[in-house]
């Protein structure tokens, strides 16, 4: 058999139980059943800016427990800054969840040689901004899901470069938060010259993106990563993000069953909840572990006019070629994996 049919064979094989996503990063280490016991392996799966980065792959654990950055000639032990300026080699992990300012200050011009990658990350319920916040430097948005911000989802000043591409932006409820970008410390006169730009993102309830700067692709050059993928996939990509659910001597996979890029939704009131997706999988007839493409038609004609969001979904499932699960618990239908029924 041709090694391209037997890859293929193999591949379908795996059906819902595959530990493939589309997210180069994960599927580099998912499928490894020492997976817990290899961590720095990650090292070897790195992209954007960051993949020729792998220094820290063979030196001790460096723990970043302050997330204050307010001496960058002499930064405290214990920031960022002060992991990133040692000479040996660091694995660096973070105590807690930080936030996301890029930049040490307005006036530290060194910054202006930072590139940053941020890539295959969920920000949901709870983000209120800074997903990022750029200070000078280069930065690359890509295939992102914005489930919600209180008040903006990517900020910057002092004439940052942000790329964005590829990304979902779903903008919560209040019509006067549905701006993802912010400028700061800087009028109309100034921002209009950076360069911020968005290339084939997708948005959803009312977000918009303010482009500025020339938008030529050469002023780019220097914010640019990787080959984004896209938008229509950053469900299926970005929906393993967050803490893992594995366990140790098994592949680090999960199944569809959650549809946890469903369950992101819930919290926009607009949108139905993720237990009338299965209810309407249930209605056409689906059966456990069954693929949805059978059902293209009754979920189709029946989604797309209720929400052209759960449309967008389901076209996705159906694109993935992929299985969705679900359960019965008494008279409600909800999705397995802990979800809300």
């Amino acid at each position: 058999m041709p090694s391209s049919i037997r890859n293929s064979t193999e591949r379908r094989r795996l059906g819902y139980f595959s530990c493939s996503t589309g997210n180069p990063i994960d599927d580099c280490w998912r499928c490894d059943r020492k997976w817990q016991l290899r961590r720095k392996h990650l090292a070897d799966c790195s992209i954007g800016f960051g993949r020729n980065a792998i220094g820290g792959r063979d030196g001790r654990y460096y723990v970043v427990s302050d997330p204050g950055d307010d001496n960058p000639v002499n930064p405290r032990p214990g920031t960022l800054r002060h992991a990133v300026i040692q000479n040996e080699p660091l694995w660096i992990v973070f105590k807690r969840d930080m936030v996301m300012l890029l930049g040490h200050s307005d006036t530290y011009t060194r910054d202006k040689v930072m590139q940053v990658t941020i890539a295959y990350n969920h920000f949901g319920e709870g983000l209120i901004q800074r997903m990022p916040r750029c200070r000078h430097g280069y930065f690359h948005v890509v295939n992102n899901d914005y489930t919600h911000w209180e008040m903006y989802a990517i900020g910057g000043s002092a004439s940052p470069t942000i790329n964005s591409q590829g990304n979902r932006y779903l903008a919560p409820r209040n019509r006067f938060a549905k701006e993802v970008t912010k400028r700061d410390y800087a009028g109309h006169w100034q921002w209009k010259h950076w360069n911020w730009r968005s290339e084939g993102d997708l948005f959803l309830n009312g977000a918009f993106f303010t482009r500025s700067g020339s938008g030529l692709g050469a002023s780019y050059a220097r914010a640019s990563s990787l080959a984004a993928k896209s938008s229509s996939l950053v469900g299926t990509i970005t929906y393993s993000a967050g803490a893992l659910n594995c366990r140790g001597g098994r592949r680090c996979k999960q199944s569809w069953d959650s549809l946890p890029f469903l369950s992101h939704l819930e919290d926009n009131r607009n949108l139905k909840p993720t237990n009338s997706l299965v209810s309407s999988l249930v209605r056409a007839g689906a059966k456990p572990d069954q693929s949805i493409r059978a059902h293209r038609p009754e979920l189709q004609n029946g989604m797309s006019q209720t929400n052209p969001v759960w449309s967008m979904m389901i076209t996705q499932l159906i694109m993935m070629d992929s299985f969705v699960g679900y359960r019965l618990n008494g008279n409600k239908s909800g999705c397995e994996g802990g979800e809300t029924t």
